[in-house]
C-alpha cells in the first residue's frame, strides 16, 4: 500500500473507534481536507482487499472497522521498494536526471525504467513532492526546501557516512576538520557530545552540502524573528566556519545568511537541546505573545471559548512556543509518548492546540507534526483537568531545558 494512504488510516485508527471529520484528518496526517475526502475514496475501492471498511457518517466524519486484522497488518507494512529506493537518492542530489542515465544505474530497458519513476512519482507524491520530467533535461523534484532534507534525512539515515560524504563530494580530511572543531567548541562550552547526536548533524550537514552544490537553497524569512537572538550568534558563526570547512559556503545562488541560520538551528538542535537553556529577550518575547494571542483568537472564534484569562495556560504556552520555535522551524519533531492519552481522554485539549498549530504554520510555513501538537495539548488538557477537577491524570507538565513539555506520571 502507497505510505500516502497509510498515514491517512493511521490517523483515522487514532481515537480508537470514534469519528474524525476531514479537517481533522488533513491535521493529523498533514495533506489538505480535498485531498483527505479523494484518498478515502480511493482507499474505499480497496477496503475489502487490505482487511478494513471505512464508515462515513454525516456531520460527524469517517471511522476505520478493521474487518481483518492480518491484511490489515499487512497492508500497513511499507517495505521499501529497491528500485525507488536507489533512484531517489540520485534524483535529490543532482539537478537533474535523465532516463536513459537512471535506467543505465539499475540495468534497466527504458520502457522498465518508466514504471520506476512511476512508482518514484507515486512515492514522492505521498510525501508531498513533484516530480517533473522536462524534455531535453530530465527528471527533478519540487517541493518545500525544508521538508526536502528531512526526508533525505530519513531516506539516508541508515546509509554509512563515508558513502554520504562521497555522495554530496565532501572529502575525508574535510570531514576530520569539522569533527575536530565541532570537539573542540563542545569542549569550550563545557557540552558533552554524543555519537548519535554528532552522527544527525553530519548528516543534515552532508545533506545540506549536496543541495546547495546543485543550486537548491533554503528561500524564507520565516528564519528572521530569531536570527539575531544572543544565544544562536555564536551557533551561526559556527555554522558558518563549518559550511567553509565543507567547501559549500558559496554554492550556486545560496543565501549563505539563511543557510547559516539553517545549520546552526541544526547544531542547537543535536547538541544543545538537553543542555543550555534558550534566554527570550524582550523583542523576541513579543513575538511569541502575540502569536500565542492570535492563537487564542482563533479558539475563541472557532470554539466560542475565552481562555485569554488564564494567565498560567497563557504563559506556558508562550513558554513552550518559544523553547521549541526553532525546531518548528525545522520542521522537526519529538515521538510524544503520551500522544494517545491526550488524544483520547481529552480530545478537546486536542482541537485547541490544532489551532494553536495553525497559526504556528502560519508563521513559519511547515506543518507540525501530530506529536508536536499532542505537546501543545498537554497545556489545555492541564487547564481543563484544573478548571473541570476531575483528576483524570497524575500528572504535571513541565518544560526540560530547551525541550518540549514532557508529561510525568506521579505514583
Amino acid at each position: 500500500m502507497q505510505r500516502k494512504y497509510i498515514r491517512l488510516l493511521e490517523s483515522i485508527l487514532e481515537p480508537a473507534g470514534g469519528f474524525f471529520n476531514s479537517r481533522e484528518l488533513a491535521e493529523l496526517s498533514g495533506i489538505s481536507p480535498r485531498t483527505v475526502i479523494r484518498y478515502i475514496k480511493e482507499l474505499k475501492e480497496r477496503a475489502h482487499e487490505y482487511g478494513f471498511a471505512v464508515h462515513a457518517m454525516r456531520g460527524r466524519g469517517y471511522r476505520l472497522e478493521i474487518t481483518d486484522r492480518e491484511k490489515f497488518k499487512t497492508a500497513l507494512s511499507s517495505d521499501s521498494d529497491e528500485e525507488v529506493a536507489a533512484v531517489l537518492p540520485r534524483l535529490f542530489l543532482e539537478p537533474t536526471c535523465k532516463l536513459d542515465d537512471l535506467a543505465e544505474l539499475l540495468h534497466y530497458s527504458r520502457s522498465g525504467m518508466s514504471r520506476v519513476m512511476e512508482k518514484a512519482e507515486r512515492e514522492l507524491e505521498g510525501q508531498g513532492f513533484r516530480l517533473l520530467n522536462k524534455p531535453y533535461v530530465g527528471f527533478f523534484i519540487n517541493g518545500n526546501e525544508i521538508h526536502i532534507r528531512n526526508y533525505l534525512y530519513r531516506l539516508l539515515k541508515n546509509m554509512p557516512l563515508e558513502n554520504l560524504e562521497e555522495k554530496v563530494g565532501v572529502r575525508e580530511e574535510e570531514m576530520e576538520e569539522i569533527r575536530r572543531y565541532i570537539d573542540a567548541e563542545l569542549f569550550r562550552r563545557a557540552v558533552d557530545k554524543h555519537q548519535i547526536d554528532e552522527g544527525l548533524f553530519l548528516r543534515y550537514m552532508l545533506i545540506q552540502s549536496g543541495r546547495i552544490r546543485i543550486g537548491k537553497t533554503i528561500r524564507t524569512d520565516y528564519f528572521a524573528n530569531i536570527s539575531q537572538t544572543a544565544h544562536l550568534l555564536d551557533d551561526i558563526a559556527a555554522a558558518g566556519h563549518i559550511m567553509k570547512l565543507a567547501g559549500c559556503a558559496k554554492g550556486p545562488e545560496a543565501d549563505g545568511e539563511i543557510e547559516n541560520i539553517y545549520l546552526a538551528l541544526v547544531y542547537r538542535q543535536a547538541f544543545y537541546q538537553n543542555g543550555l537553556v534558550d534566554t527570550i529577550d524582550e523583542k523576541n518575547l513579543q513575538f511569541y505573545q502575540d502569536l500565542t494571542q492570535k492563537a487564542f483568537q482563533r479558539i475563541k472564534a472557532n470554539y466560542k471559548v475565552d481562555l485569554l484569562h488564564d494567565d498560567v495556560l497563557v504563559n506556558g504556552l508562550i513558554l513552550h512556543i518559544a523553547s521549541n520555535f526553532s525546531r518548528y522551524l525545522l520542521g522537526m519533531e519529538t515521538e510524544n509518548l503520551f500522544y494517545n492519552d491526550v488524544l483520547e481522554t481529552y480530545p478537546t485539549a486536542y482541537y485547541y492546540a490544532m489551532e494553536v498549530a495553525e497559526e504556528i504554520s502560519a508563521w513559519t510555513k511547515l506543518s507540525l507534526s501530530k506529536y508536536e501538537i499532542s505537546f501543545l495539548g498537554m497545556h489545555f488538557a492541564s487547564y481543563l483537568e484544573w478548571n473541570l477537577k476531575s483528576k483524570q491524570w497524575k500528572c504535571a507538565i513541565i518544560c526540560g531545558g530547551a525541550g518540549p513539555a514532557k508529561l510525568l506520571e506521579s505514583s
